[in-house]
């Protein structure tokens, strides 16, 4: 700020400023915090007297990769018969009409949509003598526009299988507990005993506790952000010590957990469902735990299941589980009787000592006056 000598200074204006130099108005605050700042990156990137000026890289260094350049994308995506069948000046034509600057176009894969020599990859059977895919590269090219190639692995022709049977094998890590579930498609009735002998030679035996095939768990730490717990490999442990202790009796339960409450693996509605929290130990450490819910479920009886015990540790939860499974058991009307028809007519406590917790206490909702 600045005054003329030998003239008073002017009162000062709350929360204005007045520049050097200025036209005397006041400047307010969002104002002066522009060009302060201005002013201040000025100062750091200009060259200073006293110190040498900071390397700057090179332009060239700078420029983003061409991936990061084209603003609107195209997409051309064919099929076998198309060759011969669509006109690839009238794309060309559309790309520019609507200043497309980069095009993902039909390459390869299962089909060639170019006249390749490698062998056993598949021309498309309407080639002939065309060339669909460089067509399109050479007119893109002039439209000066990024392209990308395409390619359509998602399946294997007859011959590729029958030259190759090697190409088709897909070898796991079956060390990891995380492998997901896998479909294998399109198995002639002939070959189905051999495909399930071989399945169950690299760990994967069909001849499983069907309470494997009820229960979920979702993706949990370390892949998810939101997971406070082990989710997979901890339903696991909790499986494989509940089929030594029951066996066939418990393949029709379903076992559901998530590591937080977006429930991806939705224990809301399961037989028997658990979300992951935390709790502290006796010597104030955090560690993982559990809710466990109960009475959930779909169908005609739907309903969400309720959250009855609260931050159960993660080493106590097979006993309390296995507590709620063997009071299920014991005091089912009939074998008919499922664990969430079963945990719907017990009381909150009942259940509490089948698992040896104390259930939460429900809020007393107070009658109106």
């Amino acid at each position: 700020m600045k005054h003329e000598r030998g003239e008073p200074s002017p009162e000062p204006v709350a929360g204005s400023w007045e520049l050097e130099g200025g036209s005397g108005r006041p400047l307010s605050r969002r104002a002066f915090l522009n060009v302060t700042a201005g002013a201040g990156a000025y100062v750091a990137l200009a060259p200073q007297t006293t110190m040498p000026a900071l390397p700057v890289p090179p332009f060239e260094a700078l420029r983003p990769g061409w991936f990061d350049t084209p603003m609107r994308w195209a997409q051309l995506t064919l099929v076998e018969n198309d060759p011969g069948q669509f006109d690839p000046q009238f794309w060309l034509d559309y790309f520019r009409r609507i200043k497309a600057d980069a095009a993902c176009l039909s390459a390869g894969g299962i089909v060639a949509y170019y006249p390749t020599e490698v062998p056993l990859h598949h021309r498309s059977s309407s080639l002939g003598s065309s060339d669909p895919f460089g067509t399109l590269v050479a007119g893109c090219r002039a439209l000066k526009m990024h392209v990308i190639a395409r390619t359509d692995p998602h399946a294997a022709r007859d011959e590729v299988r029958a030259a190759h049977p090697d190409w088709g094998t897909l070898e796991f890590d079956y060390g990891r507990k995380e492998v997901q579930n896998f479909l294998i498609a399109n198995v002639p009735d002939e070959s189905v005993p051999g495909v399930i002998a071989e399945l169950d030679g690299i760990g994967f035996s069909l001849a499983v506790n069907h309470v494997r095939g009820r229960s979920v768990g979702c993706t949990g730490e370390p892949h998810c952000n939101f997971s406070v717990t082990e989710t997979k490999q901890r339903l696991g442990r909790l499986i494989e010590y509940l089929e030594a202790r029951f066996g066939d009796a418990i393949s029709q339960l379903g076992l559901q957990l998530d590591g937080c409450p977006h429930a991806c693996a939705q224990h809301w509605i399961a037989d028997l469902g658990f979300q992951g929290t935390t709790a502290r130990d006796a010597d104030g450490k955090r560690v993982q735990a559990y809710d466990i819910f109960v009475r959930g479920g779909l169908g005609p009886d739907a309903q969400i299941g309720k959250a009855l015990f609260r931050r159960v540790p993660s080493e106590e939860l097979d006993a309390a589980v296995a507590g709620l499974i063997q009071g299920w058991l014991d005091g089912r009307t009939g074998e008919d009787e499922s664990f969430p028809v079963f945990a719907r007519r017990q009381s909150d406590e009942e259940l509490g000592l089948a698992a040896g917790l104390e259930p939460v206490k429900g809020r007393v909702r107070e009658e109106a006056e």
